[in-house]
């Protein structure tokens, strides 16, 4: 249900049209849902594997690359963080990646199902995710953790997008086509 402006008014130009910003929710979830996925198949081989085992699939991977140049930075920083990794911190990541997927999963099916309350409960995750990534971007910048940080906060405000669209009373239909449950 869309107004229409009082009269002699021109209509509230937006600066992103409702279909374009549709089109943008739903890539930026499919792109999440595969991050979200990726985070889970990970988390499920890092429980799996050994840590020895680890070790020599990383030497595996990266051995070929070192012997042409023995200072190329991801092969180098592939290395010395599989040497570096405790058992302790290797069950951490596994299960935070494990519990992160699983999380992220669940948030892109209820959002693209378009629970109206899961709009308000993703923004808030999401928000939860961006503090602790900006922890450790403080504790320990890195660039790949910048981008996807800004990622998650493009992300959250195309979710604010969307909910304000749909708190408007404007039908929503879900990723395939039929209107949502709120």
């Amino acid at each position: 249900m869309t107004q229409n402006p009082p009269q002699g008014q021109a209509p509230k130009k937006s600066w992103l049209s409702v279909n374009a910003l549709r089109r943008l929710f739903l890539w930026s979830l499919l792109l999440k849902g595969l991050d979200g996925v990726m985070e889970l198949v990970g988390g499920i081989v890092l429980a799996c594997v050994s840590r020895a085992a680890m070790i020599n699939i990383v030497y595996a991977m990266t051995r070929g690359e070192l012997s042409e140049d023995p200072h190329d930075f991801v092969a180098t920083h592939l290395t010395t963080m599989a040497s570096n990794l405790s058992g302790d911190s290797k069950n951490f990541a596994a299960y935070y990646l494990i519990g992160h997927g699983v999380l992220k999963l669940f948030l892109v099916i209820c959002l693209l199902r378009n629970y109206r309350w899961a709009y308000p409960v993703g923004i808030f995750i999401m928000l939860g995710f961006i503090g602790y990534e900006g922890f450790r971007l403080s504790a320990r910048p890195s660039i790949l953790l910048g981008l996807l940080t800004a990622f998650d906060v493009a992300v959250v405000l195309i979710i604010y997008l969307e909910y304000r669209q749909v708190k408007s009373g404007q039908e929503r239909p879900n990723l395939w086509g039929k209107m949502a449950p709120t």
